[in-house]
């Protein structure tokens, strides 16, 4: 069996992760997979160094996204089924779809937003050439199903590789790094500063719990297009002693597993990895209650579940930071949970998709 994946953006985070361990692990189950994507990313990168095979694109624009190419890779590669990873490669897949013999295509479906009102939106998602829409939670599947048809939906959670995660725990890591971390709590974000991650929420929390404990470290682990934002807002509010930037860090599981605390504080979300590889490294998270992190997120026994708001993060988070036994509680559940996020259970069933939309066993 043959599968041509199609990405179309330029950073790593947890789809980009979970798409790697999707194709390294397929091939385990048979299933040959090639990868096309944009040239000079982070994923093409990653599959040069580990002999993925791949090609790529120079463009960035859904309306020139080297459609001759990919066309012509397709032509070529003859696969069986067209695996469509990011919103714009969705769109693009389904335009091709218009002028070349028709293949099972199947899109993942990663944020809870619901589908545009509008020709496209509508196009895109009720397309007879979409066979399956892999929506990779419950909260994305229920979004979904007010405008596709519910046959269509499939949900299958990512997750992470949980022991490989832990054996890279390392809890001096950012205090070796940076002194000023060298006992004292630390409150972490780990994302990209971009408006659906909502970074400047995480500092606004910062203030309030500084009233209380001014001695709290906060690192944000990532970097992105709201970078000068975050800056000019940490300085407004004079709290540069107070922070540490670290940009993007390929050790971001070391780095994670120093926090004394993870913060969400996220417009929207599918199923964030950042959870899950906190859950592993055995660091407690509050969030906002939003997408489907209610389906990670016990709360009081998984985590903390907080109004999307400053006060609301802020109240939890001293709370959590204050109570030991809660700490305790909430770490010993989430290490419980973790157990459904393995993401072995994930690629099995993606490739058992695969094998019912061809017929095969």
């Amino acid at each position: 069996m043959k599968v041509l994946h199609v990405h179309t953006e330029s950073g790593w985070g947890g789809g980009e992760k979970q798409l790697m361990q999707l194709i390294e692990e397929l091939n385990s189950e048979g299933v040959q997979s090639t990868l096309f994507c944009q040239r000079h990313s982070e994923l093409a990168n990653r599959c040069a160094d580990n002999s993925i095979p791949h090609v790529t694109s120079t463009s960035t624009s859904v309306f020139g996204f080297g459609y001759y190419k990919l066309f012509r890779l397709i032509r070529h590669t003859a696969p069986d089924i067209i695996h469509a990873h990011t919103s714009k490669a969705h769109t693009i897949v389904i335009i091709l779809s218009l002028f070349i013999r028709t293949r099972p295509l199947i899109v993942t479906r990663r944020m809870n937003n619901p589908v545009k009102n509008n020709f496209l939106g509508k196009f895109k998602y009720t397309n007879k050439n979409i066979k399956k829409i892999i929506c990779v939670s419950e909260a994305v599947q229920k979004t979904l199903s007010a405008t596709v048809n519910a046959e269509k939906l499939v949900w299958i959670y990512g997750g992470i590789a949980i022991e490989k995660t832990r054996h890279q725990i390392n809890r001096s890591f950012l205090s070796d790094r940076y002194p000023m971390l060298k006992g004292k709590k630390v409150a972490g974000f780990v994302g990209g500063l971009t408006d659906v991650k909502d970074p400047l929420l995480f500092i606004h929390t910062a203030k309030k719990l500084l009233s209380e404990k001014p001695d709290l470290m906060f690192v944000m682990i990532g970097d992105g297009e709201l970078r000068l934002d975050v800056d000019e807002l940490i300085k407004g509010y004079d709290l540069s002693s107070s922070f540490v930037f670290t940009g993007f860090l390929e050790e971001m599981i070391p780095a994670i597993s120093c926090l004394d605390l993870l913060l969400i504080t996220s417009k929207n979300e599918g199923i964030p990895n950042v959870i899950l590889e906190a859950f592993a490294c055995e660091v407690p998270v509050v969030s906002v209650n939003v997408g489907g992190i209610t389906e990670l997120i016990d709360h009081e026994q998984t985590g903390l579940l907080a109004e999307r708001s400053a006060l609301g993060l802020a109240t939890c988070s001293q709370r959590l930071l204050e109570d030991n036994v809660l700490r305790k509680r909430l770490i010993d559940g989430a290490s419980r949970k973790l157990g459904l996020f393995d993401y072995r259970i994930g690629i099995r069933k993606t490739a058992g998709l695969y094998r019912e939309l061809l017929g095969k066993k």
